[in-house]
């Protein structure tokens, strides 16, 4: 039998070798670690945000650009009727064969009327109703309808138009299918 020796082999190139590649690696990898750390720091210095308080010459931007989005609405102001009433858009909410719902976005206000006008090549219903407010919009709601108001199936054109003594308007037409 052979005595044993300390329990160690002696190394030999091979192992050399590949006790080098593996410390090369790992030196390579921090390496590279340290220079996506760098390129990242280096973005985000470019595009960081600065929360700080603002700069006399952004205080003077920012007042420059309010005071142009003001005088741009208030030369862009709501064009006048004819008869001095402002134009508004009416918009449509529901439109179905039992109940047509709009909307006057913009204005806030009771007491106006709000008329639905449904056509068909030479057939014609009207509706009428008191325009009310929620506190953000003038509604033109409900225009119950049933099948009595129809005299035929088809596609029927759909116009709201409202009016006050402040401000009148129309939707723009919308086709209703209508099933009896």
């Amino acid at each position: 039998m052979r005595p044993k020796k300390n329990g160690r082999k002696k190394p030999t190139g091979n192992r050399y070798f590949k006790q080098f590649t593996v410390v090369s690696l790992i030196v390579i990898a921090v390496i590279l670690m340290f220079l996506v750390y760098q390129a990242k720091n280096k973005v985000s210095e470019e595009t960081s945000i600065n929360y700080g308080p603002s700069t006399t010459e952004e205080k003077n931007q920012s007042e420059a650009r309010k005071d142009s989005i003001i005088s741009k609405q208030e030369t862009n102001s709501r064009p006048k009727a004819e008869d001095g009433r402002m134009v508004v858009n009416p918009l449509f909410v529901i439109v179905n064969q039992d109940e047509i719902r709009a909307y006057v976005p913009g204005t806030i206000e009771d007491g106006g009327e709000c008329r639905l006008e449904l056509t068909m090549g030479d057939k014609k219903i009207t509706k009428v109703v008191s325009a009310t407010t929620d506190g953000r919009v003038t509604n033109c709601y409900p225009f119950m309808l049933g099948n009595g108001d129809f005299t035929q199936s088809g596609m029927w054109s759909a116009t709201v138009t409202y009016y006050s003594e402040t401000a009148t308007g129309t939707t723009d037409s919308t086709m209703l299918e209508v099933k009896i």
